[in-house]
């Protein structure tokens, strides 16, 4: 049920906001700009997983009225960022069913990566039935380090407690965050 509005909000900001974006913004071209939007809320999303941050679990899944409001406008949220900056699974849904729904870590892991699955299936299904051809040895490629990464991830999450990973998430997503940001000021300033 996350997945839902997250798509339908992604389709709509790429369709109708991200073409009415100026280019240039604020003499910053539109690429470099919505990398920079996209570094900063990388090093957001960070600061929040990082921070110790008491959040009372709710194991309820009833979806009364105050649950949906959240549970809608969560996945718009993230279908909104993700698609004003072409990226954001993981990393903005992860913290959004912490704060929101007080999952644990590793929950909202598990939650997220079946997100992430369903949007790339209909996203990889749209590319086959739009006929853009794929580098089939790449995606073999690809889909075979994913597997590995996966079962070094689930292996490593099994000794590891929840509030660890979420730091671990954090310190990642921090330096991955920097990195593009450092990339960005670096073309703009050489543009």
């Amino acid at each position: 049920m996350f997945a839902a509005p997250a798509m339908l909000t992604v389709l709509a900001t790429r369709t109708f906001i991200v073409p009415a974006i100026p280019d240039p913004i604020a003499g910053i071209p539109k690429d470099i700009f919505i990398m920079m939007l996209f570094a900063g809320l990388m090093i957001l999303v960070a600061t929040f997983m990082l921070k110790p941050v008491k959040i009372e679990p709710n194991h309820s899944h009833a979806l009364d009225t105050r649950r949906i409001i959240k549970l809608i406008s969560g996945s718009a949220g993230v279908g909104l960022l993700t698609g004003m900056v072409g990226a954001g699974g993981g990393f903005l849904i992860i913290p959004t069913l912490i704060a929101l729904f007080g999952l644990p870590v590793k929950e909202a892991i598990g939650t997220s990566l079946a997100v992430i699955a369903v949007n790339s299936l209909v996203g990889f299904q749209g590319d086959i039935g739009a006929g853009i051809p794929l580098d089939w040895p790449l995606l073999g490629t690809f889909l075979g380090l994913t597997l590995l990464g996966m079962w070094i991830g689930t292996t490593l999450a099994k000794h590891m407690e929840g509030e660890k990973l979420k730091k671990l998430f954090g310190v990642f997503t921090l330096l991955v965050g920097l990195a593009v940001l450092a990339e960005e000021l670096h073309t703009l300033l050489n543009h």
